[in-house]
């Protein structure tokens, strides 16, 4: 089981008008963000991108399920794309 939040996620405005990122049907609580935490187009950028990510690690998961790697070299240098895949979900949800 995962630690993170589940998903989804949206970048909403809080009180003080700053991005925070919320969970979608959720508790009322901010995944990411506090007011005045999230104040340049930078970290609107990086909260839209955070906001994402459950959507892209589902996304990537449904990908590396449906497919394997075929480079029978890859699993010593794991440069494959597959490989590179399974290596970014296990970061993700380790």
């Amino acid at each position: 089981m995962s630690k993170h939040t589940r998903g989804p996620w949206i970048v909403n405005v809080d009180r003080g008008g700053y991005p925070v990122i919320d969970q979608i049907g959720g508790d009322e609580f901010d995944v990411v963000g506090e007011s005045g935490f999230l104040d340049s187009d930078a970290d609107c950028a990086n909260a839209q991108l955070i906001a994402a990510a459950p959507d892209l690690l589902e996304s990537l998961m449904s990908y590396v399920d449906d497919f394997e790697c075929s480079d029978p070299y890859c699993p010593e240098q794991g440069l494959c794309k597959h490989c590179t895949a399974e290596a970014a979900i296990a970061k993700a949800t380790q």
